[in-house]
């Protein structure tokens, strides 16, 4: 499967049809995201969402929900 992996972060698609479904894992929190996006070239997207949102200390869940409500 196609993804993206850090140090501290590692996102990982497990549906790309119709809709982008990728799993999440930021320092030890893991989730699932739903997005509303098509296309693996949006996970570059979703992994910056998720540096600058840990960087100005935003929930993770907040992070992910964010995420499948964008379209």
């Amino acid at each position: 499967p196609y993804g993206i992996q850090t140090e501290h972060m590692a996102l990982t698609i497990t549906e790309e049809e119709p809709l982008l479904h990728f799993t999440v894992q930021l320092g030890d929190k893991k989730g699932e995201v739903k997005s509303q996006m098509t296309g693996a070239y949006n996970l570059n997207n979703y992994a910056a969402a998720f540096a600058v949102g840990e960087y100005f200390g935003v929930e993770f869940s907040e992070m992910i929900a964010a995420c499948e409500q964008y379209a």
